[in-house]
Order: C-alpha cells, then sequence, then structure tokens
C-alpha cells in the first residue's frame, strides 16, 4: 500500500495477532512508529493480546507504559486486555491494580478477573471475585461458571448453582462440567452427565477417554472408542495422546498398536505431539528401534520431540544413545531445557559419566536451570550414584526451598554412604519445614538406621511412622487380595514383589505358591531362586537349598554373578598374553600385517584356515601357547615400551620413559608416521599420556638400540613435545603417512595436529557424548575413524578455503566448514546377538602406505564378532543406506565374521599381500588361543 494510515497498521496488527504470530505483531507495531505513525486504542487493545506469555512479559509492560507515557484512551476493554496479558504472564499484583482502576466493571471485567486467578489455580480468590460480582447485582454467564471450573478441583457448588441458573443447558458449559468431572471426582460420573447431555461432542467425550487411560481402564478406553466411531467423530491429537500415556501395562500394548494403525489410518501419525507420545509408548516397553524409526521419521523436530526419545533410551537402558542423540540435537540448533537435563542426568547415573554429568551441572547454573526442583533433585541422585557425595551436598544447600523429593533424594544419598547422623538430621528439618514425609523418605530413614546399627532410633521412627503418619507395613494379607482383584494380569515384577514380601513374612507355602508362576513367567530371571533359595534357607531346608541352586544352573539364570569394569583395558595384538591392565602389549615390527625388513619379507599367500596361518614356501609359523607368553611377560618391567618377537614368544627391548628425572606412563606409542614400521631405519615414535604430546627418539647417545640382554633398562630422554592443560583427558592417536596427528579423548573430540607444530590442533571436531576409545586415519589423513562404545564415528576432514583450495583439517582450519560425520553401528539383531556388555573396539581402515591409492575396508571387533564395512559405500552420502536419514546418517552395511571366542583383533593385511584372485588383502582374526586369516571378497 502507497498511502498508509492508522486503520490499516491496526488492521494488519490485529490480523498478526489473532492468528498467533506474535513477533510479527510486534515488529509491525516498531516498524508503524517509526515511520511516524501515533498507535490509537485500537492498536493498544489489538496489540497486547501478542505479549500473553512469559518471555513477551517485559515487551507487554513495555506497550502498557507507552500506552499510559502516550496518553491514550484505556477504557475498560483495553484494561480488560491488559489483565488478561498480566494473568497469561503471572503477574497477577499487576492484573488486580488494574481490575481495581476500574470504574465501571462489565461482565467481561468481572469474567478477566475470575479467569486470571483460575487459570493460575487460586480457586478460593476466583469465588471472592465471583461473590463480589454477585453482590454488586451482576448475573453470571457461561463464560464466568467455566472459568471458575479451570482451577477448581471440587466441582459441586459450582454444577449446582449452574443448574439453578439455567447456566447448565449451555453445550459449553456441560463440557467444562465433564471435564472437571472425568479429571478430578469420578470418571462415572463424568459419563452419566455426558450421556445426559442431548449433544454429544468430541471435547466431552475427549476428556473421559483421557480419564479412563489415565487411570488405566483400557477396556473402558476401548468402549467409549467405539462409542466415538458410532457418532461419527474421530479421535483428535489431544485424545490420542492421553491415550497413549495411558497404555503403561504390557498387557495393553497390543492396544497401543491398533491405536497406533488408527492415527496412521486417520492421518494423525504426522501430528508431532501424537509423534511424542507414541515415542513414549513404545519408549516405555524397550521398543527403542521403533520409538527411533517413528522419530527419525518425523519431518520437523521440536525440542519436545528430542525430550521424548532422549527419555526413552534412558528409560530404556540405553544412555549411551541418550548422550548420542543429545549431541545430534545441539548439531540440529536445539538448546537443552529442564527436561532434557534431567532425563541426561539419570542417563549419567546409569552409565557412571561423572565428567559428563558436571558439564551438564555447569550448563544447568549458566543457564539458570537450578531453580527448576527435579532438576536439582537428578543433580543429587546424579552426584550421589557417581560416588561424590560431597557435591550432592553442595547442590542441596543451594537450593533454597526443597521440595519432598529433594529432601528424599539427600536423605538417601547419606544413607547409602554411611552418614546415618546427617540423613536423620534431614529428616528432622525437613519436619520443621512443615513438609510430610513419605514411604521413600521412611526407606531412607530406616535404612540410615540399618548402616549406623541405631536399633532404638529405628523403633522410634518405626513407630513415628505408624502413629503419626499412618503409614502400616507388613499388610501381607491386603497386598495378596490387591494382587487377586487387578483389572489387567499381573506380570513377574508384581509377583516378584509379593515373593520378595513372603521372605520378610516367611510364608513358605504361599512363596512356593508364587515361585512356580514365576518360573514359568520368567525362568531365566536367577533373583526368583534366589529369593525363594533365601527363603528355604532361613527356614533350614538346606536340600531344598541345594535343589533350587541345582534349578537355577539348569536355568542359565543369572543370580550369582557379578561384574567389574575396568576401563582403558584395552588390547592390540596380544597374542594370548593375559588381559589385565599390567600386560597392555602394543607390537611393532613384524606384526600381522607387515614385516619389519620389506627385504626379507616373502610374497606371502595366506590360507583360509581355523587353525592357523600359513605363508609360502611352505614354512607354517606356529602359534604360541598364552602360558609361554605369560611367562616371559611377567619378568618385564611395568610401565615401558616392550619390542616383542612372535616367532619366539621373547621381549627382545624393553624402554622406560622420563621427563626430568620423573618416570612417566603413556597412555599409547605409535610410529611417527603411518607405515613407518616399514622403514628399518625408524627409530622416532609418539607417545600419549593423558595431557602429553610428545616424540620419543628410541636410540641412545650412540645412536644404538640398547637390548635388554646386555644392559640395563634404558630411559627415553624427551626431544620434542608439549605438555597441555590438566583435563585435555587423551585417549588414543594415530599418524598419517606425512606425520600429522589425530587424537581422540574421553570427551570424545577428536583434534588434529599438523606436522609442523603439536602446540595447537588445528582442527578439533566437537563430540558426541561418547568417549573415543580408539582412532585411526587413513594414510592422505582426509578420512578418521573414530571408535566408541556403541558406534563407530566416520569424519571427513577435507574442506575448502576461502581461496578455492581443498585442505585437510591437518593443514588448514575448518571452523564451521566441518560436515556431518556417519555413524556406524550394528542393527538391533545382531546388536543383540553380540551381546549388550559387547562394544565396539580398535576399528581400523585397511592399511595403505602409497599416495594414490585408497583404503578399501573398515574393520572393527564387537565380542565374537569381526565386522567389516566397504569404506567405498560408507563414504557415499547418497548410498541406499542413507535414504530418508536426515542430519547424522547412521550405516548398517557390513559383513560379519563370526568367531567361536572373544575377537582380541582384527586387522588387514598390508594390500601388498592381496591374494592373487582377488584385489583385497586379507583378514587376520586373532583369538586368544589362535590366529585365522580370510579373504573378504570370499565371505558372504
Amino acid at each position: 500500500m502507497r498511502d498508509r494510515d492508522v486503520v490499516s497498521w491496526n488492521a494488519l496488527i490485529c490480523g498478526y495477532s489473532r492468528n498467533g504470530y506474535d513477533f510479527g505483531a510486534l515488529e509491525l507495531f516498531v516498524q508503524m512508529l517509526r515511520e511516524g505513525f501515533i498507535p490509537s486504542h485500537t492498536t493498544m487493545v489489538s496489540l497486547v493480546p501478542s505479549c500473553g506469555r512469559r518471555e513477551l512479559a517485559f515487551q507487554g509492560k513495555s506497550i502498557h507504559g507507552f500506552g499510559v507515557k502516550a496518553g491514550l484512551d484505556l477504557d475498560s476493554q483495553a484494561k480488560n486486555a491488559l489483565t488478561s496479558m498480566y494473568a497469561k504472564c503471572v503477574d497477577l499484583e499487576a492484573a488486580e491494580l488494574l481490575f481495581g482502576e476500574m470504574v465501571k466493571r462489565s461482565a467481561v471485567s468481572w469474567n478477566t478477573m475470575i479467569g486470571a486467578y483460575g487459570q493460575n489455580g487460586y480457586f478460593d480468590e476466583a469465588m471472592l471475585v465471583f461473590n463480589r460480582m454477585r453482590e454488586e447485582g451482576m448475573e453470571a454467564n457461561s463464560v464466568t461458571i467455566i472459568s471458575l471450573l479451570s482451577a477448581n478441583a471440587h466441582p459441586e457448588s459450582i454444577h449446582s448453582y449452574a443448574l439453578k441458573t439455567g447456566v447448565v443447558n449451555d453445550a459449553s458449559v456441560i463440557t467444562a462440567l465433564v471435564c472437571v468431572y472425568a479429571r478430578y471426582v469420578n470418571t462415572e460420573l463424568a459419563k452419566l452427565l455426558y450421556e445426559s447431555f442431548p449433544q454429544n461432542n468430541l471435547v466431552s467425550l475427549t476428556a473421559i477417554i483421557s480419564s479412563y487411560a489415565e487411570k488405566g481402564n483400557m477396556a473402558m478406553v476401548v468402549e467409549c472408542f467405539s462409542q466415538m466411531q458410532q457418532l461419527n467423530l474421530k479421535l483428535d491429537a489431544v485424545a490420542m495422546v492421553s491415550i497413549l500415556h495411558g497404555i503403561k501395562h504390557p498387557a495393553h500394548f497390543g492396544s497401543g498398536l491398533a491405536f497406533h494403525g488408527y492415527g496412521l489410518k486417520i492421518g494423525l501419525s504426522v501430528d508431532c505431539l501424537v509423534a511424542n507420545g507414541l515415542i513414549s509408548m513404545y519408549s516405555n516397553f524397550d521398543e527403542i528401534e521403533s520409538a527411533f524409526s517413528l522419530f527419525f521419521g518425523m519431518h520437523e523436530k521440536p525440542l519436545i520431540s528430542w525430550n521424548s526419545v532422549i527419555s526413552g533410551c534412558v528409560q530404556a537402558g540405553r544412555s549411551s544413545d541418550a548422550m548420542e542423540l543429545f549431541c545430534q540435537m545441539k548439531m540440529f540448533g536445539h538448546s537443552p531445557d529442564a527436561i532434557t537435563i534431567t532425563s541426561l542426568l539419570s542417563g549419567c547415573c546409569q552409565l557412571g559419566y561423572l565428567q559428563f554429568g558436571n558439564k551438564l551441572h555447569n550448563y544447568v547454573l549458566r543457564n539458570n536451570l537450578e531453580v527448576e526442583d527435579f532438576v536439582g533433585t537428578a543433580l543429587i541422585d546424579m552426584y550421589t550414584k557417581c560416588g561424590r557425595i560431597e557435591c550432592a551436598e553442595r547442590v542441596f544447600k543451594s537450593i533454597k526451598e526443597p521440595c519432598l523429593a529433594t529432601w528424599n533424594a539427600i536423605i538417601s544419598g547419606y544413607s547409602l554412604y554411611g552418614l546415618e547422623h546427617k540423613a536423620l538430621g534431614c529428616f528432622s528439618q525437613m519436619r520443621v519445614q512443615g513438609l510430610k514425609p513419605d514411604k521413600i523418605t521412611f526407606l531412607g530413614v530406616l535404612a540410615a538406621c540399618t548402616h549406623g546399627g541405631l536399633v532404638q532410633e529405628g523403633r522410634r521412627y518405626f513407630q513415628i511412622m505408624r502413629e503419626e503418619f499412618g503409614m502400616v507395613p507388613g499388610l501381607f494379607e491386603e497386598a495378596m487380595d490387591f494382587i487377586k482383584n487387578m483389572e489387567i494380569e499381573p506380570d513377574s515384577a508384581v509377583w516378584g514383589a509379593l515373593l520378595s514380601a513372603c521372605c520378610i513374612h516367611q510364608e513358605v507355602r504361599l512363596g512356593e505358591s508364587l515361585a512356580k508362576k514365576l518360573f514359568f513367567l520368567d525362568c531365566n530371571n536367577g533373583g526368583f531362586y534366589v529369593l525363594m533359595s533365601n527363603l528355604y534357607a532361613v527356614k533350614g531346608r538346606w536340600d531344598d537349598v541345594a535343589r533350587l541352586r541345582e534349578m537355577m544352573r539348569d536355568a542359565g539364570g543369572d543370580g550369582c554373578s557379578g561384574v567389574s569394569i575396568i576401563e582403558d583395558c584395552v588390547f592390540e595384538n596380544t597374542y594370548g598374553v593375559e588381559a589385565i591392565e599390567e600386560n597392555k602389549v602394543k607390537v611393532y615390527g613384524k606384526d600381522f600385517i607387515g614385516w619389519l625388513k620389506p627385504e626379507i619379507a616373502d610374497d606371502s599367500v595366506w590360507e583360509d584356515t581355523e587353525d592357523s596361518f600359513s605363508k609360502s614356501p611352505g614354512s607354517e609359523t606356529q602359534v604360541r601357547a598364552s602360558q609361554d607368553l605369560r611367562e616371559e611377560f611377567e619378568e618385564a618391567a611395568n610401565g615401558g615400551l616392550h619390542q616383542f618377537d612372535i616367532e619366539t614368544g621373547k621381549i627382545v627391548t624393553e624402554w622406560k620413559f622420563g621427563k626430568d628425572g620423573t618416570d612417566i606412563t603413556m597412555r599409547d606409542v605409535t610410529n611417527d608416521s603411518k607405515g613407518a614400521q616399514l622403514d628399518p631405519s625408524g627409530s622416532t615414535f609418539l607417545g600419549l599420556d593423558d595431557n602429553r604430546l610428545c616424540r620419543w627418539d628410541m636410540r641412545d647417545r650412540n645412536g644404538m638400540v640398547q637390548n635388554l640382554a646386555n644392559a640395563s633398562t634404558p630411559v627415553l630422554n624427551w626431544t620434542q613435545g608439549h605438555q597441555f592443560s590438566r583435563g585435555t583427558n587423551f585417549q588414543c592417536f594415530a599418524t598419517t603417512g606425512d606425520g600429522s596427528i589425530v587424537v581422540g579423548s574421553l570427551d570424545g573430540k577428536i583434534r588434529l595436529y599438523s606436522t609442523n607444530s603439536m602446540r595447537q590442533a588445528k582442527t578439533a571436531f566437537p563430540g558426541l557424548g561418547s568417549p573415543i576409545t580408539h582412532v585411526d586415519v587413513t594414510f592422505d589423513g582426509k578420512w578418521i575413524l573414530g571408535t566408541t562404545d556403541t558406534y563407530l564415528i566416520l569424519v571427513c576432514t577435507m574442506f575448502t578455503d576461502k581461496d578455492g583450495n581443498t585442505k585437510t583439517g591437518f593443514t588448514g582450519r575448518m571452523g564451521n566448514r566441518i560436515s556431518a560425520p556417519r555413524l556406524l553401528k550394528l542393527n538391533p539383531l545382531d546388536s543383540h546377538l553380540a551381546g549388550v556388555d559387547n562394544k565396539f573396539r580398535n576399528a581400523q581402515f585397511s592399511w595403505v602406505t602409497e599416495n594414490g591409492k585408497q583404503e578399501r575396508h573398515l574393520v572393527a571387533t564387537v565380542g565374537k564378532f569381526s565386522v567389516i564395512w566397504n569404506f567405498q559405500q560408507v563414504k557415499n552420502g547418497s548410498h541406499e543406506c542413507y535414504r530418508h536419514q536426515e542430519g547424522l546418517k547412521s550405516c548398517y552395511c557390513y559383513k560379519i565374521v563370526l568367531k567361536d571366542d572373544s575377537i582380541v583383533a582384527s586387522r588387514f593385511m598390508h594390500e601388498k599381500y592381496a591374494v592373487t584372485d582377488s584385489p583385497e588383502a586379507p583378514l587376520v582374526i586373532a583369538t586368544p588361543m589362535k590366529v585365522s586369516s580370510f579373504s573378504i571378497s570370499s565371505r558372504r
């Protein structure tokens, strides 16, 4: 428009505001002022509703102030709009002031103020305004009743008033009454009220269905759904989400699948809210792959969707996946909120990731998220379970008004660490503040008394629990009756809880009956066998104890095994050496994949055999037994580098590391460039520890390598290197053909160093959450392969600089030109077959040592699997495996070599040893007692 006036501006602002374009309406208002137009009363009334949310409260106050300063006529219509805005921004004090300034109040004014109190949960205040309204002779209408019902958990009196005044005949009032009865009072009453009204509508029936779903009564949900179909009504997104959230028992999973099918049929499954509900439902039943399929199929992924899938992973015990998704979420530009942080903190508890938990805590402090009670509670729980009770204590003290859950978390934490007096002190403080303890509180308190041997105190708290709070333990018969009368079939968890109670009350006969049910429902759960065995032991029935133990062994029960995890116990080419931390061995020189002196290496042809490997012409190399090597290794010094002769099983040379007279324990050592071990004159190696990257000269002052047989263990002198600040957490590294260095860290970051400087990384790739346990790089430095416990990450280092030149991240800084990596994973079935305790180890490229040649494969070890990817397929972003994937792409195209024992190492031989009729070099696989080779081209 060429000729704009105030009316046209008002019309445009009003249109934006009514259609939810709040920021657009505000921008138009600013533009209107810049062009010299003076806003009118209508402008204020049109614009104020756009500020009706907390994050726009400041803008709303500014507009109010502008109107007052400009002398605009703030009549009752404008003040009603402002009152509603302040109520939505939870500023009731400002709303009350405006309401009090009104000389003449219309029904709209009264309803606005009642609604302001109602929508913020202040029912008593809303009723006071309602009574004042009646005293001043103003009759209530349907809007008044609906406003009152919005904050009322006891609608009977309002229902009675509506019946007397005839307002109840309004369809919107009936709908509001049905919703309140269904949510707060009684679902059956809500259903009767709904059926008594001739004009059935979707909102009322949705409220009833939601109420039944919340109570887990799926039979009535299905009945109401059938009634809805008879009325030609369709579920909306709100009803569907309510139903999905109510599906929590395994017996109802089939109904969940049926509703998912219904949603697909009517097009509801594309709705973001419904998709989130489906993700949560599938996650609750450990169907994580189905949840992933739904999530990655969404065209738009808002923060709530990321929260749903991250929370689902944590609930299903797949916290590593949750960490990975969190990093993807950040790459898509989403900032975590309190819900995200709480889920991730729970994941840290499962994995023991204290370092990641600390980073989340820092984020909470920077973004003022600690004001949320559940975030503080999650932090306390995380620090407690990760062994830092002092940090949990500091978090608790920083919370101004702890809620009951927060008190429970710190009491349980103190109990767990044997700090019984602090736990009991917290219980006393909690009661002084007027909070009523629940069963979880008393569990923590009684546990503290048990750990501390406080018998008298325990009896006193037990008495308080019974007499002051009416919590009567030991209602065994009532529990049995409750289970018998359950609407749904009890599962093994319910029967197991009752069996545990039988152990407490020494009810042998009932315990035997329950054990039969449990052995049928879940015969592989060793915990049930142990419970019954303990019950027999209490009664002195040792023959039955022995019988149960035998049954448990036959069933493969897992009740007697325990596992301790030792981090950083990575072995490469151990050749049967005992796998303990002190025996970490890495072989350089004659290896599976090459020879120390190329001039004496012959053109070997490796046989595809399970028992040994051979080289022509006819000479066979026997695999040394583990005991032979172990005896030799026990005589070696710890903490150094050992040169191993595979054919003799002898350690021929050994070195120690030191700087300024202090011993240094290296985490990893490698050649100064890829393939340098093929050069017999090579003597320079690279070393890595937690925060040190250095180059070592393996010769003594005379230029000769010392041998342990002739001299004492030499100490290697620092010749070049750099010590970084503490906290870099270096874990592993590798070199390119020109000597550039790639370093992987525990925080998941991958750093690239050029050949010119080891002091500062040229490029640092952001971590995806999981620690990098092993790293490899192609000979030309264009691709990096990182290993984590649950996936491999393939990163391209190539980019185009501002001058149009193609470089790698080793020679130039990539900045924001980093491309999205590829993730390599096992599909769910293979992951299950590999076992939850097996992790990816030591992923590597096939071996190339010439420029212009390209690596052909990637190989990694997982338990008894050796997994091989085709490198050309994986790096091809348009490969069919990546179709319909956005953001980080995951590749599942691979081959598997399965061995009958855990695989220690998998390596490709050097390209020169390719089989004559194939361009592929053989793959060599080592198990603890044998070594085998395979031709990849012939594997199926």
